[in-house]
């Protein structure tokens, strides 16, 4: 599978099909052979990488989950956003800090940033259990998310989730997904923090809501992120952690994808890599039509796109117009609306 590049933007193990995560999942690798159907948990309805017994080691100290990305555009940061599950029974324990149940990001040969030693089992009254061990007294979290930046100017990542707890993931676990990298131009940091809805003792705790920043040095003082940024560190179009649906990045700052594409790679109609539900992708160009007219065919796979039968010589671009000019007996439309155009060449 093809990974979605989104010019200077990467998104992972963010589809909610169990089929297309599952491809993404196939994109990863396992520090210890891993079955297959354990790479994949699902959670109260929700796909996550690893999860509740992925590995039926006794300990998992130290073994991780790594996916590479090649061919990255020229960059010199990465702003990054990562969505953890915390499952079951994390333990934190103040006189053996070593004992802290965590996880390490690592990017490249980078030293490892260090997350969490949250205390999850001190709030298990008010916390449901959703998923994993139903026998233990921990508390399931979901969405922790995770905002950052890292220096980077490889054309290549190696990204690498390393867990740092000491019993086996049938006691306690963890899941990853919706992983968003921008690869940006800009040489400003970002702040490491993480939503966390419980005490975290090695991680900082961002201040306000995803989807809003601390403006002013008030820990109350939270302003609403630009409106094309999903989550940020600023109040502009440039200083987004994650893209809003809809826009993209341009290796400096989120903008809007035309109107009709979900995810793109610039601003024009023909530039789109995905469509709104209510449509179908035809030559990167969303048609309003929800099912593929014969004789185009829709492929298996997890975009919804429509293939032409016909010579590429001979097919035209959709658009709104014919190009190139239309004449008589030359063009035949094979929707009431002109969705999809064919020139067919004369032979005299």
């Amino acid at each position: 599978m093809l990974l979605k590049h989104i010019d200077f933007e990467i998104r992972d193990l963010d589809k909610d099909d169990e089929a297309c995560f599952k491809k993404d999942v196939d994109n990863w690798n396992f520090s210890i052979p891993v079955a297959y159907s354990n790479r994949t948990y699902r959670c109260n309805g929700t796909y996550l990488l690893g999860g509740y017994f992925w590995s039926y080691q006794p300990s998992q100290i130290n073994q991780w989950f790594e996916r590479e990305y090649f061919d990255l555009p020229l960059h010199t940061t990465i702003y990054f956003t990562i969505n953890f599950w915390a499952i079951d029974t994390w333990d934190h324990i103040l006189d053996n800090p070593s004992s802290q149940d965590g996880i390490e990001l690592k990017f490249d040969s980078r030293p490892p940033i260090y997350l969490f030693g949250l205390q999850v089992t001190k709030y298990w009254d008010f916390i449901p259990t959703i998923c994993g061990n139903k026998r233990l007294d921990g508390a399931d979290i979901k969405d922790i998310f995770i905002f950052g930046s890292v220096p980077h100017s490889n054309s290549s990542l190696n990204f690498k989730i390393i867990s740092k707890m000491n019993s086996g993931t049938s006691d306690e676990s963890f899941g990853v997904r919706d992983i968003s990298f921008l690869f940006s131009h800009s040489s400003n940091s970002a702040p490491i923090c993480g939503r966390v809805p419980v005490q975290s003792y090695n991680l900082s705790n961002c201040t306000c809501e995803k989807g809003y920043y601390n403006s002013s040095f008030s820990i109350d003082s939270c302003s609403q992120c630009h409106p094309h940024c999903d989550s940020c560190f600023g109040g502009t179009e440039y200083d987004c952690y994650e893209c809003k649906k809809g826009h993209y990045y341009d290796g400096n700052a989120c903008q809007k994808c035309h109107a009709t594409c979900s995810r793109c790679s610039g601003p024009m109609k023909n530039q789109c890599e995905d469509c709104y539900a209510e449509d179908t992708l035809f030559e990167n160009a969303c048609i309003s039509a929800n099912r593929c007219i014969i004789p185009f065919t829709s492929p298996p796979g997890c975009l919804s796109s429509c293939i032409s039968p016909c010579d590429p010589l001979k097919k035209d671009l959709w658009s709104e117009n014919c190009f190139p000019p239309c004449q008589n007996g030359h063009i035949s439309d094979l929707t009431a609306h002109c969705y999809c155009k064919f020139i067919y060449l004369s032979l005299v």
